[in-house]
């Protein structure tokens, strides 16, 4: 038996990048896809809703769609997700 874990943190900036690391959510959506056979259990340990220049005038909300499209198993808020105050997680 084995357990395959997919781990990551820190993806509040989605901005388009022309230099390695690029293809953001949709470069980890593919990896999680092609980890599928293992049946992995996908971990995210915080800091989605800012720094970034989107968070800005979104305040986080851009990244809660894509949170929600990879299929995180499980989640904890980083420090930056308080970056907006705890009223702004409900």
């Amino acid at each position: 038996m084995s357990l395959t874990i997919l781990h990551f943190n820190d993806v509040y900036n989605i901005e388009g990048q022309k230099d390695e690391p690029c293809g953001g959510a949709a470069r980890m959506k593919s990896y999680i896809k092609s980890q599928q056979h293992l049946e992995p259990l996908v971990l995210f340990s915080g800091d989605a809703l800012n720094p970034s220049l989107m968070s800005i005038f979104l305040k986080g909300e851009q990244m809660v769609p894509i949170l929600n499209d990879l299929g995180v198993a499980a989640a904890v808020y980083g420090n930056h997700d308080f970056d907006f105050g705890v009223d702004h997680l409900e």
